[in-house]
């Protein structure tokens, strides 16, 4: 019965099926009026279509929280020995809402540095090895059972472990797409014929031989031993609860953030852990920084307003409000970044901010710089049935027929004009379509071009390993759905010659 249930993996990609469609042009108003020149575009037509996508994909972040509290938690200027002086600092919405934001910045330079900017998937302690930076403590709360049950909230940050032999059996069925060794963000859990979870992120289980995932689970079933069972790619692996230890993830996720090297070339980095603003699971939007927002008698964000995706790119923009403040930090050099996810809400935030200087996207499909028309990889109803919370309720009404849209995701890289692009790809990474990450961006070069500055400097596909490092940026290499070190020299080339 678990098959029946929804069809949101049968992956499209298939290149000869793809639909003949034409792009909206984001020189033309809703009411079929041209834009002329670059102060129509600025004073009219930017402001229409960031209320396009904010009513119909993002929604609307409804104002700038006002009461913020700046705490320096910590400051050490030995980090890396004496390379680099890390600073944690706490930007307090209030007493269960906050950011903890760390810093990196390199000692060799006496003036105030430019930085990359962007969230985590696993808590800071996650991006170093190091025994200092404490765990994220909101990663902590989140696998806390007592916590949880007083705040009333119904789901617990777990890991499970999957069935070795039926997961290998699973994974071979999409060896041709490039799945090899993977178990997908979103992937169904089930308990009991229920559904009751799913997998938090996309898990490379073989290369490392650890057959293991985290989910967001009930907490009814912190106790149980009974099995459950995971839909992986249209197969049924069963798999039992672990339980969940924030400081085994510390370092998990250093290969994305090559420190030493970013520090060395001049730059600063600074993070935060996304949960931080609010929880990557389906809440009602309860226990993240919406209900700070919400008026008398409201209890869930109109059709609307803000998802997921938008509170994380608020998170983007609070962030680059304390960067005016610290005077070791050129907030006038910011480059934001993201991967997956979090280089939707980074495109977000950019196009919504125009204090950021530089936007990187890696791997960020649809909701990202991959067109929706092109109806390849991950869809708009994939989406919306495995992780509702990250776009606002207006956007499923466009389930299933993306070519309704009144824009596309051309439009949301348009609106970051003329300021510079960079869109990185995976080769292997099939759900996130990074052909069409490439024509996204070169739909969007239409508006550089219309700016008088210079767009995308291909007009084909470009080879595995070449780099177009032009205003508009691109770049795909070999591999999987991930940032790495190759991604970073890439970044920060790109950074040399526009940040």
């Amino acid at each position: 019965m678990f098959l029946k249930d929804h069809d949101e993996f049968n992956l499209l990609y298939d290149l000869e099926k793809i639909p003949e469609y034409t792009l909206p042009d984001p020189l033309t108003t809703n009411s079929g009026v041209k834009i002329k020149n670059a102060e129509e575009w600025k004073n009219f037509q930017r402001n229409e279509l960031i209320n396009l996508l904010s009513d119909n994909l993002y929604g609307h972040i409804p104002g700038k929280f006002k009461n913020l509290k700046i705490i320096t938690k910590s400051i050490d200027e030995n980090f890396f020995n004496s390379l680099a002086t890390k600073k944690e600092i706490r930007i307090q919405f209030n007493d269960k809402v906050f950011i903890d934001l760390l810093i990196f910045l390199p000692n060799n330079i006496s003036e105030a540095v430019p930085i990359f900017l962007g969230m985590n998937f696993f808590g800071n302690h996650s991006i170093s090895k190091d025994n200092i930076t404490p765990v994220s403590e909101r990663m902590i709360l989140e696998s806390d059972i007592n916590y949880q049950k007083n705040n009333n909230m119904k789901l617990y940050l777990t890991t499970i472990r999957l069935d070795k032999d039926s997961l290998l059996k699973a994974d071979l069925q999409k060896n041709n797409l490039g799945f090899d060794g993977i178990v997908h963000g979103g992937e169904r859990i089930y308990f009991e014929d229920n559904l009751v979870g799913r997998i938090q992120y996309n898990t490379y289980i073989k290369e490392l031989d650890l057959y293991e995932a985290t989910a967001y689970l009930p907490i009814n079933l912190h106790d149980s031993n009974q099995n459950l069972i995971v839909v992986v790619h249209n197969s049924l692996v069963p798999a039992k609860i672990i339980g969940f230890n924030a400081e085994d993830s510390r370092g998990a996720a250093s290969s994305r953030w090559p420190l030493e090297k970013i520090l060395k070339n001049g730059y600063g980095i600074a993070t935060f852990y996304y949960g931080d603003l609010d929880p990557d699971y389906d809440d009602g939007f309860q226990n993240g920084i919406h209900p700070l927002f919400y008026k008398k008698n409201q209890n869930y964000p109109k059709p609307n307003e803000w998802g997921a995706i938008s509170a994380w790119a608020s998170g983007l923009s609070y962030c680059l409000d304390y960067f005016i403040e610290d005077k070791d930090i050129d907030s006038k050099r910011v480059a934001v970044f993201g991967l997956s996810r979090l280089g939707k809400a980074a495109l977000w935030a950019s196009a919504l901010d125009e204090r950021f200087a530089l936007a990187i996207s890696g791997n960020s499909g649809h909701g990202g710089a991959s067109l929706w028309r092109r109806k390849i990889g991950e869809s708009l109803y994939s989406m919306n049935i495995r992780i509702p919370h990250w776009l606002c309720q207006n956007s499923q009404q466009f389930n299933h027929q993306e070519e309704k849209l009144p824009f596309d995701q051309h439009t949301l890289l348009s609106l970051i004009a003329p300021r510079p692009l960079l869109i990185a790809s995976a080769a292997t990474d099939h759900l996130a379509d990074p052909i069409g990450e490439f024509y996204g961006a070169k739909h969007a070069s239409k508006i550089y071009d219309f700016l008088k500055v210079e767009g995308l400097g291909a007009s084909k596909m470009p080879e595995l390993g070449e780099f177009i490092n032009t205003r508009i940026g691109y770049f795909i290499r070999t591999g999987k759905h991930d940032i790495t070190e190759v991604d970073w020299d890439k970044f920060i080339l790109f950074a040399n010659k526009y940040l």
